[in-house]
């Protein structure tokens, strides 16, 4: 009964354990859990109005750009009809060459702004995967925390039980010493009164 009470608490001290680590693990997961949610209610802008103004300040430039082409290209046509007109394209072409280097920068811009928010959204889109794996995997640890504290109590439980059974059996057996040491006292009295009465000759 000893042995049998010994490893009941043995596994009840191992399920404990093992519930602690769940309990745990639980916390873990709720703490990223917040952790996810946190950025997720963060607004999904995406650099829209960043975007948006760059996309505006591009069309303008274009349209200057075009202009400027336009009248590039008529400044040509005057010179080859011998008109005199070498400073003025000077001028243009210096000034369509700073446009199409703001241009092209423009759309440095808007290019690297379109890699950053497709990556935001990636990240969001895994973000959300990854909250949708935890909530799984918490709802499955809760499970295992219940089935745990469950087998805790059933085991602490026959623990108890046997222990009172133990307790049970060592008052008996103490009982049984008591009953078998007056026993013993009492044959030895016995067997003192009897050579008392009939002494050897």
């Amino acid at each position: 009964a000893e042995e049998e009470m010994m490893e009941l608490k043995a596994k009840r001290d191992a399920v404990v354990s093992e519930l602690k680590q769940v309990r745990q693990s639980i916390e873990r997961v709720r703490a990223e859990i917040r952790e996810l949610r946190g950025k997720l209610a963060t607004p999904d802008t995406g650099g829209n109005a960043d975007a948006a103004a760059l996309w505006d300040q591009r069309g303008k430039l274009q349209m200057k750009v075009n202009e400027l082409r336009r009248q590039v290209k008529e400044l040509l046509e005057r010179i080859d009809r011998g008109e005199p007109r070498q400073a003025e394209l000077r001028a243009k072409m210096k000034e369509y060459a700073s446009l199409e280097a703001e241009l092209k920068a423009l759309e440095t811009r808007i290019t690297e702004l379109s890699r950053a928010r497709l990556e935001a959204q990636l990240e969001r889109e895994r973000a959300k995967l990854r909250l949708a794996q935890l909530r799984e995997e918490l709802a499955k640890l809760k499970g295992k925390r219940e089935a745990l504290k469950r087998k805790a109590q059933e085991l602490h439980a026959s623990y108890l039980s046997k222990r009172e059974e133990v307790k049970r059996l060592r008052e008996e057996a103490e009982r049984l010493q008591i009953l078998l040491k007056a026993a013993e006292i009492a044959e030895r009295i016995k067997a003192r009164e009897s050579s008392v009465q009939h002494p050897s000759s």
